[in-house]
């Protein structure tokens, strides 16, 4: 698909060609119009000012090379070299700020697509495991937690760009989690109506220090007890260090679990 776009974009010389006739160090500008259908390819969600940058640019270097052709000049093989790989630089410039290279941006569309034909588990594979995300990627990652009923076990296993606008945008349980409420979350959950208690739910409660799911489910708590515990003795082990070492230190063991996530990215 790339190299047949990348022929279609080479009909726009024909025009250009027929119209300016560059020769010589100038004829790189022939391309122009190549380059701007290149840019614009991926040039999703561009800001206004982007299109006009491009345009004032491109009308610039067109006028700028009719007045250096307009000129009498030897014709030096070297000049003719040197002006024509200015010229494509420029032009390779002029794609690379046209197009959006945001991979946020392009990770957003995947899910979108995804989104669109229900393939949920599809959409939440899409940047999985990227450090990087945006409230736009939070807040479509989170509906399809909620279509394929896997919010309380998977939400906090994706990185999250701002939880406090996810949390605006969800209700419920989910949302005092992700404001950081543990308290007001264990208040507010009815354990009646739980036949399995999802795990961010569990070891919010843990957190909290809430036992009342210990004889409802022994299991679960014993094993998110546990965990809070070695959590806990890491943390004590680096209690001495800046935040940032404390984050790090507890990271590759724990940044999949709510008790990270409250320590390090929503408690105050």
């Amino acid at each position: 698909m790339s190299v047949v776009l990348v022929l279609v974009s080479m009909l726009f010389v024909l025009p250009s060609r027929r119209i300016h006739n560059f020769r010589n160090g100038l004829v790189a500008c022939n391309y122009i119009l190549s380059a701007i259908f290149l840019g614009a390819l991926t040039g999703y969600h561009q800001p206004a000012r982007v299109w006009i940058f491009a345009a004032l640019f491109a009308i610039l270097l067109i006028v700028i090379c009719r007045i250096v052709a307009s000129v009498p000049k030897p014709d030096i093989v070297e000049r003719s070299f040197s002006g024509a790989i200015l010229i494509m630089t420029l032009l390779f410039c002029l794609i690379a700020i046209l197009g959006n290279t945001d991979e946020n941006t392009h990770r957003q569309l995947l899910i979108e697509r995804y989104m669109e034909k229900g393939e949920y588990e599809k959409a939440l594979q899409v940047g999985r495991f990227e450090e990087e995300s945006n409230e736009a990627i939070d807040l479509l990652r989170a509906k399809a937690l909620i279509a394929a009923g896997q919010i309380g076990d998977e939400l906090f296993q994706y990185s999250i760009c701002n939880p406090s606008v996810l949390a605006d945008s969800l209700d419920g349980e989910i949302s005092l989690l992700l404001k950081g409420n543990v308290y007001e979350f264990c208040n507010t959950i009815d354990l009646s109506s739980y036949s399995h208690l999802p795990k961010y739910y569990m070891q919010a409660m843990v957190l909290a220090g809430d036992q009342r799911v210990q004889d409802i489910y022994p299991e679960d708590y014993a094993a998110a007890s546990d965990q809070y515990t070695r959590f806990l003795e890491v943390l004590d082990s680096v209690k001495d260090t800046p935040q940032q070492y404390q984050s790090n230190a507890t990271f590759l063991d724990f940044h999949e679990t709510y008790y990270w996530v409250y320590y390090f990215k929503l408690r105050k």
